[in-house]
């Protein structure tokens, strides 16, 4: 009986020491795990471009657009007004990548000399105007020497690229002429951008009504198709911002001006002309989704940014 209670005892001490080794190991694994993670875990961009010479590229999409948001570049007050400050006009908190990259590779209005400046870019005017080694009605936006100042540079010195695309072998022709799209991209958007998207924008959709692109605005909402290209009389969207009785009013907050309905209406009859073909929105890149991967992490910024 004595040996039994023994040869128990020590079955259940060694049962013990197995679990305990078994847990320490499993906690061992699970550090080395978390210890490997981390170090897939890419540095904050105010870290990786603290020194001039980093010889890293950075990407328009996922660093420099940011990083124009996080300045203020393109708030409603700045280059995202509908005027453009300074005659850079950009879009309203960078989504149309397109658009943008187009505006700051164009030769400024305002000075002489250009945006961007592959050869030189200490001499591109989106460094000499934040950093006030020129005239900028924005004031200092960054300092030189900085990691923004050093981003902002390693981006144009490796080629100032804009949003990558996918490529599209055969792209179907536009059935639209250059300067109907030139009307809509000038006139026609910043009017839907400033009175509609609000409601039927990108993230909203009031009456199962989007005007995001085309396909959508002739798919139109709960009420049916809200144009018919050609026919401005016989569009919901033309019977809305008219304000006609027994139609929907909008936009609610008051008729548009006259000019702006006339060019409205002028669109239509032109046949509801729209960049990249039939369905493409204004910020389209050709970009596919093939893959959702989130690792490694990166950090753009550190959490202390607002």
């Amino acid at each position: 009986m004595k040996n039994f209670c023994i040869i128990n005892i020590l079955l259940f001490s060694l049962a013990v020491f197995s679990g305990f080794a078994r847990t320490r190991e499993r906690n061992l694994t699970n550090s080395l795990a978390d210890a490997n993670a981390a170090d897939d875990i890419v540095a904050p961009a105010s870290q990786r471009f603290l020194k001039r010479d980093s010889g890293i590229v950075p990407d328009f999409q996922k660093h420099v657009v940011p990083l124009l948001g996080r300045l203020g570049c393109n708030s409603a007050k700045c280059h995202g007004s509908f005027q453009g400050q300074g005659n850079l006009r950009m879009s309203l908190f960078g989504f149309d990548f397109k658009a943008d990259h187009a505006a700051l590779a164009a030769e400024a209005f305002s000075e002489k000399g250009a945006r961007l400046t592959v050869e030189d870019p200490e001499q591109s005017l989106i460094i000499l105007k934040p950093t006030e080694q020129t005239d900028h009605e924005g004031g200092q936006r960054f300092e030189t020497g900085s990691w923004e100042h050093h981003l902002l540079l390693r981006w144009i010195e490796s080629g100032a690229r804009g949003a990558s695309s996918a490529g599209i072998s055969q792209k179907r022709k536009s059935p639209f002429t250059e300067d109907e799209i030139t009307f809509f991209r000038n006139t026609v958007h910043p009017i839907l951008e400033d009175n509609c998207f609000e409601c039927h924008g990108f993230d909203s959709r009031k009456g199962s009504l989007s005007l995001s692109n085309r396909e959508r605005i002739l798919a139109g909402g709960d009420s049916g198709p809200v144009i018919v290209p050609g026919k401005p009389e016989q569009s919901l969207l033309i019977a809305a911002v008219r304000h006609l009785k027994d139609q929907p009013q909008m936009p609610p907050s008051g008729k548009l001006a006259a000019e702006k309905i006339a060019a409205l209406e002028k669109w239509v009859k032109m046949g509801a002309p729209w960049p990249d073909g039939n369905d493409a929105a204004p910020g389209d890149t050709d970009q596919v989704l093939v893959e959702l991967d989130y690792q490694p992490k990166e950090i753009l910024f550190s959490d202390s940014f607002q």
